[in-house]
């Protein structure tokens, strides 16, 4: 039984002149998409992908700010929580203290988001 098929696609840039002939992706989908309108499915193939490995590179700046981050920041977070919950279930709670505590920890991550 024969059966009707349309291919949509969202615009026409995949049709120009430098889509196609630049990259043979473009042009293996205009082949599969014709095989595949035609019901050759046996000629519709998909070529593996080609790995590109990947490059991270950080100039001295970004590599200081990146290693404060990690080693000074990130473990201080949870210390300071620790201590405020800590000093919550500890000492007598005071809404001054629980001020001064969070004015000290707002300046603290204050200080570390200016080493940026």
């Amino acid at each position: 039984m024969n059966s009707s098929r349309l291919v949509v696609v969202s615009n026409a840039t995949f049709v120009q002149d430098n889509a196609i002939t630049q990259e043979s992706a473009g042009a293996r989908f205009h082949l599969g998409s014709v095989n595949w309108l035609l019901s050759r499915e046996q000629l519709i193939g998909i070529a593996p992908k080609v790995p590109k490995p990947l490059t991270f590179s950080l100039d001295e700046e970004a590599l200081r700010q990146l290693r404060w981050i990690l080693l000074v920041f990130i473990p201080l977070v949870p210390a300071l929580i620790g201590t405020m919950v800590w000093w919550h279930r500890r000492v007598s709670m005071k809404w001054r203290n629980t001020l001064i505590l969070a004015v000290i920890v707002l300046a603290g991550v204050a200080y570390f988001s200016s080493l940026r």
